[in-house]
């Protein structure tokens, strides 16, 4: 079954227990690579990072997590599907927290960051 699917169907679910077990809906670099641009990916990092020497993955929008994607995302459907990205996944989990807490439904962190990205060799930008 495809991921969003089981996401959107599960969401009430994961909704609630990623609030009180402060779990995030997680998805692989795998995934994210197999899905390629039927999702957004919303990159959460700081410009540095993003245009660094890690690079970013191709199609990615830089918004740093704090105000800059506090703003971008009221301004999105929250329906939107959206896989967030940073170094390792932490501050990605952040982000599907928020826009959870703005009431989107279809929101994933990248599970290990660019870190794994790397680690399995899938291509990057800089």
């Amino acid at each position: 079954m495809n991921l969003f699917r089981q996401l959107k169907k599960l969401f009430p679910l994961v909704l609630g227990s990623a609030l009180i077990a402060g779990t995030v809906p997680e998805v692989s670099c795998q995934e994210v690579y197999e899905l390629g641009q039927k999702v957004r990916l919303v990159d959460v990092r700081t410009p540095e990072e993003y245009h660094g020497s890690g690079g970013h993955i191709a199609g990615a929008e830089l918004k740093t997590l704090g105000p800059q994607l506090t703003a971008f995302l009221k301004t999105l459907d929250p329906q939107e599907r959206i896989i967030f990205i940073c170094r390792s996944g932490s501050r990605s989990a952040k982000a599907v927290t928020e826009s959870i807490q703005l009431g989107f439904g279809a929101t994933a962190s990248m599970t290990g960051g660019m870190l794994k990205w790397a680690e399995l060799g899938y291509p990057t930008q800089k």
